[in-house]
């Protein structure tokens, strides 16, 4: 849950004397999202200096500001933490920590080192010399594993069952309350749902025919699967299993593919990446 933080900001600068360079090349990753920031980071002796609002919205932090003080307050939790404009003290509960870049104001931004500020608030920093990139996590941020990019960004996938699991056993409880006989899983159609699962992530689209034209039966069919009956759902953009049938039993012609009873076998494909984060395939099958 993110947290709400008062701050009280000061828009007075006194000049010091430091050496300081813009770093347009330079990255911010929140959680695995990029930052933009409408003032590019500064470098100053060595350290990446930010503007405090980049690092504070996206944390969901309430900002207020006021020109009679010269100090910056953040509170969350049972950690306060204050920042004084020009001042390389700043203070954390009751400890004064010294500072390698102060604080200071450019471009009417107030700017404060990025990986003190975000120390304080419990978030982890670290530094990806490859790609330049200052990478923040919250305490709270579990990274998923990835192996594929899309676009040139990661694209986390979960190829393991845990996710595809967790919707197989979400519908056939549905079934269950119903009195429908429950569904096996079959692997060869999990196969081909997460084939297209993949596919609408990489080529961004929702749909159950592909930008070739290929529709669900053409690839059930060429997977050599013999069926008497075929349905596919698709969803995009859903964290949980729960969330996904939920959205499918508010569905007249998505509860029906589910709940039909005809159905005795279903394929669960989970994708998570691209353009929506997630894409969810079921194809159902009587034989």
């Amino acid at each position: 849950m993110k947290k709400t933080v008062s701050i009280i900001l000061a828009l007075i600068f006194v000049f010091s004397s430091f050496v300081c360079f813009a770093d347009s090349d330079l990255t911010l990753k929140l959680d695995g999202k990029l930052m933009v920031t409408d003032v590019p980071p500064v470098i100053v002796n060595d350290r990446t200096m930010v503007p405090f609002r980049a690092i504070f919205e996206e944390l969901g932090i309430t900002v207020n500001w006021s020109d009679a003080l010269r100090k910056v307050y953040a509170t969350a939790d049972d950690i306060t933490v204050i920042l004084t404009v020009d001042s390389e003290k700043m203070i954390v509960n009751e400890n004064i920590i010294t500072l390698e870049a102060a604080p200071f104001i450019m471009n009417d931004r107030v700017l404060v080192p990025v990986r003190a500020v975000c120390e304080a608030l419990k978030c982890t920093v670290d530094w990806e010399a490859d790609t330049r990139t200052v990478i923040i996590k919250t305490k709270d941020y579990v990274e998923p594993s990835f192996n594929e990019t899309i676009g040139g960004d990661p694209a986390y996938v979960k190829k393991d069952i845990e996710f595809d699991k967790s919707l197989f056993e979400a519908i056939n409880s549905e079934r269950k309350k119903l009195g429908i006989p429950e569904l096996l899983y079959d692997e060869t159609l999990a196969g081909i749902a997460l084939s297209h699962s993949t596919d609408m992530a990489k080529r961004d689209y929702i749909d159950h025919t592909d930008p070739d034209g290929v529709g669900p039966f053409d690839r059930i069919d060429k997977a050599s699967v013999s069926y008497v009956a075929a349905a596919e759902n698709i969803a995009s953009g859903f964290s949980t299993a729960a969330k996904v049938v939920e959205s499918w039993l508010n569905s007249p012609k998505h509860s029906a593919n589910i709940l039909n009873a005809e159905f005795n076998k279903i394929g669960v494909g989970y994708f998570a990446g691209g353009t929506n984060g997630t894409y969810w395939t079921v194809i159902l099958i009587s034989d």
